[in-house]
């Protein structure tokens, strides 16, 4: 697949006919595999007499994932498309915001290692019997998948930055190292937030 391998050849033959479908769904995937994964292990391992906390609780977490993920999108590339212009960069932010998205594929399977890891763990720990039971097991859960998506959401921020690079560079018509240091703020903040817990 050119997109894996050969993202500068593959971003020039997409740039002039956008098609919004697959980025959008590249986006919208990245936020709901992990959400899918929280609700999943709420839902185990809630007390039987907290069905509204749980649900409440599954609703919140599920939509901040979805929110959260199209909000990175859109800055992302407002900060991608603001940066490149202190090169110069060509082209419109609607063009910088499309193949930005295509850089999601690295978050797409870290969602999905994430929705795994949710039901895994929830799999492995028994049912809370009371609401304190549920917070201290949900505080554990946490605390172990944080330790886990740490390295792999650092990896996979590398891996989106070279992608998001390429995109960039032929959204503005930028050099290589232009288009680096235009992703390079998003990239720091992704990496910086992964390892304290931020992002």
């Amino acid at each position: 697949m050119s997109y894996l391998t050969d993202p500068d050849g593959f971003f020039p033959q997409r740039a002039d006919d956008p098609d919004w479908l697959v980025p959008t769904l590249l986006v919208v995937s990245a936020g709901i595999l992990p959400a899918v994964g929280f609700w999943d292990s709420v839902q185990q391992l809630t007390p039987s007499d907290a069905g509204a906390f749980a649900s409440a609780t599954a609703a919140i977490g599920a939509a901040g994932a979805l929110v959260g993920v199209t909000l990175v999108w859109v800055v992302g590339a407002a900060v991608f498309h603001g940066v490149s212009a202190v090169f110069d960069g060509e082209g419109s932010f609607w063009r910088t915001l499309w193949l930005t998205g295509w850089g999601y594929v690295p978050a797409v399977l870290s969602g999905g290692a994430t929705m795994m890891a949710f039901v895994l763990a929830a799999d492995a720990v028994p049912a809370a019997e009371t609401a304190q039971q549920f917070v201290e097991v949900n505080q554990q859960l946490q605390h172990q998948y944080i330790q886990w998506a740490t390295c792999l959401g650092i990896g996979m921020s590398l891996w989106q930055a070279v992608i998001r690079m390429f995109g960039v560079r032929h959204a503005r018509g930028l050099e290589p190292t232009q288009a680096a240091i235009a992703v390079s703020p998003v990239v720091l903040f992704n990496v910086g937030g992964t390892r304290f817990g931020v992002v």
